[in-house]
């Protein structure tokens, strides 16, 4: 075959996963090409939507707030509330520091504090600016000499059943491009939420009508190419998986329930506990009628949003000074929801949710507060979806494996592209960014040792 272009290791996608795996790849001494869809400064990564949030365990940051941590712990609480595959999130988790390491020394980037998250036994979730976390990896990808192919995506795996993957045929202004990759071909793609054929094959029926958060390059072109060649896929029925309520009006993401509002449906009915991890709300909210449902919230609640986490004040607000008046702004019906909350506030008084077992406030700590504090706020909303939770079967070198378990050779995987993080179809919050980012290394530091083709 005639090669337009030779490298050592090609990533395929310029997001976290890759630009992570470019970085290690070029420590290690290889020639890099990282093939991207978007333009330069386009939308490309789900880094970009969400608030930056890393889990890091056993940090000098946790130290100083007096938080015990491990990365075995980390690995207990992703096995035992996401149904994470043991071996993968030990691996994963067993190299976080060096990730760290990464994120503090390449990127020059501390984080802003350290809180709890929903799914955490323990506070691990190290807070940074999400799109600047982003673009730090992207300078220094280049600083290093890392070459990014913009507006040319992957198109086929260039694949020799005996020896394996030997490169990729790649596509520029319509022209087909052929890059040899003598050691590796590492899929960084991201989910499949802009292939509609994709969903409606992996996804439930009642997720299809989603809002769409996650950028437009997610098209699946990664999980496409890789099944083309036999690549099997794990925990696919969760990858299409709602994340945070989000505004219809604003399309604005919040997690104000956290803090102690209440969700209801169009009945004004509660429907799930509101304190449930991320995935099973947007779920639960998306069999409700016409997939909308409402956050009721109080003052008091505001006032700790506005002051703590602003971000999550992002949506349009509709407000009454009762509950009444409140539910009329929504179109509830005002007796119905007036009900709700004064069954939920005595119980909440009393310590207790009987109705549907809320126990927790902000993730882990805390009891269920009243929403009792004039004036009130509603959110409307609808599920959407940022990041997805299934794909590509891999080993805990990131090798992409067949269906029958074996290794397919010089090809991997990183990221969300990849399945067996997420089993249950459950997430605990800021995994997504540090399994990326962790994981992407992990594929170069082994495609490293194979012998260049």
């Amino acid at each position: 075959m005639n090669w337009d272009k030779v490298y050592d290791i090609v990533f395929v996608g310029a997001g976290t996963a890759g630009l992570a795996g470019a970085i290690q790849a070029v420590k290690n001494g290889d020639k890099v090409l990282i093939l991207e869809m978007a333009k330069p400064g386009e939308f490309r990564s789900s880094m970009s939507v969400i608030a930056g949030v890393m889990d890091f365990p056993g940090t000098k940051y946790q130290k100083a707030k007096g938080i015990e941590d491990s990365p075995e712990l980390y690995t207990a609480d992703l096995v035992n509330n996401c149904g994470g595959d043991y071996d993968l999130c030990k691996a994963m988790t067993e190299r976080l520091h060096k990730t760290l390491d990464m994120v503090e020394n390449d990127l020059g980037l501390v984080p802003k504090d350290v809180i709890g998250g929903w799914g955490h036994s323990v506070g691990r979730c190290h807070l940074f600016d999400g799109p600047k976390v982003l673009r730090r990896l992207e300078e220094k990808a280049l600083e290093l000499g890392v070459e990014i192919a913009w507006e040319t995506p992957g198109k086929e795996l260039v694949y020799d059943k005996t020896l394996g993957v030997l490169g990729i045929i790649a596509e520029n202004a319509g022209q087909e491009v052929a890059v040899k990759a003598r050691k590796g071909v590492v899929l960084c793609t991201g989910g499949f939420g802009y292939n509609k054929k994709l969903c409606k094959e992996f996804g439930p029926d009642h997720l299809q009508d989603l809002i769409r958060l996650m950028p437009p390059t997610h098209t699946g072109l990664g999980l496409e190419m890789a099944l083309k060649i036999g690549a099997a896929t794990r925990d696919i029925k969760h990858a299409l998986k709602c994340s945070l309520p989000t505004c219809i009006h604003t399309l604005a993401d919040t997690s104000i329930q956290y803090l102690g509002g209440i969700v209801v449906n169009k009945s004004a009915k509660r429907f799930i506990r509101e304190d449930t991890w991320y995935g099973y709300l947007g779920d639960a909210g998306a069999k409700q009628q016409d997939g909308i449902y409402y956050i009721i919230y109080d003052d008091a609640i505001r006032s700790r949003a506005k002051k703590d986490f602003p971000t999550w004040l992002r949506h349009k607000e509709f407000k009454g000074d009762t509950i009444e008046d409140l539910a009329k702004e929504l179109k509830l019906d005002p007796k119905a929801l007036k009900a709700t909350v004064d069954n939920y506030n005595k119980m909440a008084a009393a310590g207790k949710d009987t109705e549907c077992g809320r126990t927790t406030l902000d993730g882990n700590f805390g009891s269920p507060i009243p929403v009792d504090k004039a004036p009130f706020y509603g959110m409307e909303c609808k599920p959407s979806t940022t990041s997805f939770k299934g794909g590509i079967r891999i080993d805990t070198l990131n090798r992409v494996l067949d269906w029958d378990g074996y290794v397919i050779p010089r090809l991997y995987a990183a990221g969300e592209v990849t399945g067996g993080y997420f089993g249950k179809g459950g997430y605990i919050w800021g995994t997504m960014t540090v399994m990326g980012m962790t994981c992407g290394a992990i594929a170069a530091d082994d495609a490293h040792k194979n012998k260049p083709m």
